[in-house]
């Protein structure tokens, strides 16, 4: 694309060769790990700071995960009291019970993909994790959400649902959609009645961990949220 070509002409300059990250050798980290040494200590810290997102690494035009992004998400994880709580609302929500967890996003996502619409037609189109942004990968309707549902469950009854919709009238008819279509129930980590004691800021990773938890998980292609899931699964 456009903003891709310009990006690689900036860092020219750098001589990275072909790829905008430079290569590292991988001789260097496989010696230190066999030795046991060269490893930095374990930290337990609150927050991490990430200079990119850490949902995909520079090829962003690309669905690659390269080893570098491989080698620090197993290296990352979330804290044991995030991790209870997450274990906490599966246990609540399901009770041992297998289910599907489904990413939706909302809130103003349709600007987005419109704004990509004329974007494409001048010859500048973007790919996000090597997909178009189309309406359907945008903003799917009713009845592609059901067949993306029908395609990923066997017999589960549970589905667990994860979204910045702020539409009751959406959510009230995805209810009822899957309950009459699918015998399913929608489960959502608000209706739980002690949600509301945990930190705001700590309620999408809350999301995400129980997302990585399910049996099946269906998400938005071009989303850094349903690709933090995917990685984390």
């Amino acid at each position: 694309t456009h903003e891709l070509e310009q990006m690689k002409a900036t860092t020219s300059m750098l001589q990275l060769g072909d790829d905008v990250q430079p290569a590292e050798k991988l001789s260097k980290h496989m010696l230190a790990a066999a030795s046991g040494g060269g490893l930095d200590s374990v930290t337990d810290a609150d927050v991490l700071v990430f200079d990119f997102a850490p949902s995909y690494n520079f090829r962003f035009d690309r669905f690659e995960f390269d080893w570098e992004l491989k080698r620090n998400r197993r290296a990352l994880r979330f804290k044991a009291d995030l991790q209870k709580t997450a274990d906490r609302a599966v246990q609540d929500l399901f009770g041992g019970q297998p289910f599907v967890a489904l990413h939706l996003r909302r809130d103003g996502y349709e600007k987005f993909c419109e704004a990509e619409e004329p974007r494409a037609a001048a010859g500048h189109e973007k790919l996000r994790f090597g997909f178009r942004s189309t309406p359907k990968t945008c903003y799917p309707t009713d009845e592609q959400i059901l067949q993306d549902i029908k395609l990923s469950r066997q017999d589960h009854k549970f589905l667990y649902l994860a979204t910045n919709s702020r539409s009751p009238e959406e959510l009230s008819r995805l209810r009822n959609l899957l309950r009459n279509e699918l015998a399913m129930e929608v489960k959502r980590f608000e209706q739980l009645a002690w949600s509301f004691s945990l930190a705001p800021e700590l309620l999408p990773v809350t999301e995400l961990m129980i997302a990585a938890r399910a049996d099946a998980f269906i998400g938005n292609a071009i989303s850094t949220f349903s690709m933090n899931v995917l990685m984390e699964r």
